[in-house]
């Protein structure tokens, strides 16, 4: 409880007479005091060295006190004094604004301190409604498949952070107060990207302190609340999800001036390795219209009764649902299908090197032994041939002697049978020649020649 002492100081030098009324407030043990002016209440004259030393010890002392002009009294109740709805927490109280909270704890001190700690630094500034910050990520796209092991490019549209804002996290981690400017928030925003196992729609929440990629983007953008955080390198085939994280200059999540809103940060999911890399996406995302409500009902709609109407922030809300509920199954069953094809396709591929393996190092050196033997069975075979031709010439001469012959045969009997019946026998009619024919004319060296050997001359 604050108690207010006043004491009066009645101070009389050389007709002059002065009145000094500070008061003192303690809760918790500490002194809350107005911060006192640099002179202190001092006098002119010889008193000024004591009063001015005087004035420098209570500037120091009023810098670790609270003015009282800055107690807030909502801290003072728990909130159910008034009646509250059921199940709603008592809130902690303090008189003090809760100045002491960490006494006896691990401060933070700037420090990132992995084992927990308590930080005593106010929130700091506020923005307006009008300036509460919000982020939605363009690239990747919801679903959007990436080659694995590909550079890509994070961004994300920011709306009221004036961006760039980022102190050192090793020694001044959540040290100051959240800051505004023109009445946004001065700070930045983080990427954080998870794997989120073998599914774009696990059952549990992935573990916060594993990642695949994060980086805090400490610069403007294009000035315009784009900002991009390159991932270099890309990521092992999987799926995933990228989140933003807006913070104040001195890494702390920003605060916002109300409870009802729209979130500071986007999440999204999307796939590496998958299948479709590099394509046209469009084909993969599926998105709500971006109609407002009265562009809606200015369309040719049928006519309904008002009362089953939604409010066009129910509708959205179904419509997300419906989307996540219908059609994330349906991606991540394309996404094993096509995982299971690449598998199949991989082992064909397989296959196929294998057996160019063994062509490159069986077949074709056979083959190159292969070429002389079968020029020379080319060879052998038109020596075949040729002998062929040859033997039916001299199968065409026999029988044309051998004609010859049975007609010779033929003459000398009538001969024989005129001189035994006495009577002259008639001159013999001239035969044709039989032309000359010599195998060893088709013969050279052993083989044989190309010659005519079709007609029998």
């Amino acid at each position: 409880m604050i108690v207010p002492a006043f004491s009066v100081v009645l101070i009389a030098s050389a007709g002059f007479a002065s009145a000094v009324s500070p008061y003192n407030l303690y809760a918790r043990s500490l002194d809350l005091v107005p911060r006192q002016n640099k002179n202190g209440g001092n006098n002119s004259g010889g008193n000024t060295g004591n009063n001015n030393n005087t004035g420098n010890n209570n500037a120091g002392n009023a810098a670790l006190t609270l003015n009282p002009a800055n107690v807030q009294t909502a801290s003072q109740t728990t909130g159910q004094e008034a009646g509250a709805e059921a199940g709603q927490a008592n809130s902690a109280t303090d008189n003090a604004n809760f100045i002491n909270f960490c006494t006896g704890k691990t401060l933070t001190n700037g420090l990132q301190v992995q084992g927990g700690s308590c930080n005593g630094i106010v929130m700091g500034d506020i923005p307006s409604t009008a300036n509460m910050v919000s982020s939605i990520i363009t690239s990747p796209q919801p679903g959007q498949d990436i080659a694995a092991n590909t550079a890509f490019n994070v961004q994300v549209q920011v709306a009221n952070l004036n961006a760039g804002s980022f102190t050192n996290p090793a020694n001044t981690y959540y040290a100051a107060p959240q800051a505004l400017q023109g009445g946004k928030i001065v700070g930045h925003t983080h990427i954080t990207i998870q794997d989120l196992g073998g599914s774009l729609t696990p059952k549990n929440a992935p573990n916060a302190d594993t990642f695949a990629f994060f980086k805090g983007i400490n610069d403007a953008g294009n000035g315009n609340g784009l900002l991009q955080a390159a991932v270099a390198g890309g990521l092992p085939a999987g799926f995933y999800r990228v989140c933003t994280m807006a913070s104040a200059s001195n890494h702390q999540p920003v605060v916002m001036p109300i409870a009802q809103r729209g979130a500071q940060d986007d999440c999204t999911k999307f796939t590496v390795g998958q299948g479709n890399a590099g394509g046209n996406n469009n084909s993969q995302v599926f998105r709500v219209p971006n109609h407002s409500y009265q562009e809606q009902k200015e369309k040719k709609m049928p006519n309904i009764n008002p009362q089953y109407e939604l409010p066009p922030e129910v509708a959205v809300e179904i419509a997300g649902y419906i989307r996540s509920g219908l059609f994330a199954p349906l991606a991540t069953n394309v996404g094993r299908l096509t995982s299971e094809c690449q598998e199949g396709i991989c082992g064909v591929r397989d296959g196929l090197e294998d057996a160019q393996s063994q062509i490159s190092n069986i077949i074709e050196p056979t083959a190159e032994r292969l070429v002389p033997i079968a020029t020379e069975l080319k060879s052998v075979y038109r020596q075949i041939d040729l002998l062929e031709a040859l033997i039916s010439r001299i199968s065409n001469t026999i029988k044309l002697t051998s004609a010859k012959l049975d007609t010779t045969e033929s003459l000398i009997r009538r001969e024989e049978r005129s001189l035994n019946d006495k009577k002259p026998p008639p001159l013999w009619p001239s035969l044709d020649k039989t032309p000359a024919f010599r195998a060893r004319d088709y013969v050279v060296d052993n083989r044989l020649v190309e010659r005519d050997l079709s007609s029998p001359g």
